[in-house]
């Protein structure tokens, strides 16, 4: 059972840490320089951070993600929306 906890978590933390960098970090990086001030590009090492435990919370369903085109796209471009809303 343990064995199982660690391949897990091992798995959950590559996900997360694949997932901020092929999604998360891209689309702060291109809020961040149009100009977008919000609560997360404000704070971008707690929005990594958070988007990080986040992820690996999920990690089966940012795995499918990750591995499907088309829901990467479609996941991005949501992202993307959401991030770049100003308050």
């Amino acid at each position: 059972m343990l064995d199982f906890l660690a391949y897990y978590s091992i798995f959950a933390v590559a996900t997360a840490i694949t997932s901020c960098c092929f999604f998360f970090w891209p689309v702060l990086k291109l809020a961040k320089t149009q100009g977008i001030s919000n609560e997360v590009t404000r704070s971008p090492l707690l929005s990594v951070c958070t988007y990080t435990a986040i992820a690996a919370i999920g990690a089966p369903i940012q795995f499918v993600i990750l591995a499907v085109p088309s829901f990467s796209e479609n996941y991005k471009r949501g992202m993307y929306s959401v991030i770049c809303q100003e308050k």
